[in-house]
């Protein structure tokens, strides 16, 4: 588990500050994110809160994934 208490996750955690992922990581996951679900985004149009706190980047992936083609 890396050390990382699971239970001090929630929606404001943030990946980057709370030392969840570093920017590697980060840029990993989203990548992760774009295949599964066939996203093509560009990143630097979001507030980094959108795609680096857990709750705002849940949402983000909730709607553009169940978004039709």
């Amino acid at each position: 588990d890396g050390g990382v208490d699971r239970g001090s996750i929630d929606d404001r955690t943030d990946l980057l500050e709370d030392g969840l992922l570093d920017s590697m990581g980060i840029v990993q996951l989203l990548a992760l994110i774009e295949d599964h679900f066939e996203l093509q985004t560009d990143w630097d149009d979001y507030d980094p809160e959108d795609i680096l706190v857990i709750g705002p980047f849940c949402a983000y992936v909730a709607r553009y994934a169940s978004a039709p083609a």
